[in-house]
């Protein structure tokens, strides 16, 4: 199954002609999710939640490359996307996902 709803915004500002910052943020309604265990089919709710990332970027050499620091999840809301382990009974999915941050560079040639 998939959400009903989902919301998506966002926003980038260019400061000083080098530097940039973008903000976006996503709503997702909640889930109902089908789980095929054997013989047992059961439905499961996935609460809704709400993400806020952010990214901040520096451009230089002529602007053909650029550093960025990306937060994902800046708020680090504990939520989940699909069923929790507790009602699966799978040890091997995770239980739920937290800030992630990625420091990454890119060149244009």
């Amino acid at each position: 199954y998939y959400p009903r709803h989902k919301v998506n915004a966002g926003l980038r500002v260019f400061l000083a002609k080098k530097f940039s910052i973008n903000v976006t943020g996503h709503w997702v309604d909640k889930t109902k999710q089908l789980l095929l265990a054997g013989q047992v089919h059961q439905s499961v709710t996935v609460q809704p939640y709400f993400l806020m990332n952010a990214r901040f970027g520096y451009r230089f050499l002529n602007k053909n490359a650029e550093l960025s620091l990306s937060v994902h999840n800046v708020f680090d809301d504990r939520h989940y996307e699909f069923p929790t382990t507790k009602e699966t009974g799978a040890e091997s999915l995770p239980n739920h996902l937290g800030r992630r941050i990625t420091l990454s560079m890119r060149y244009k040639f």
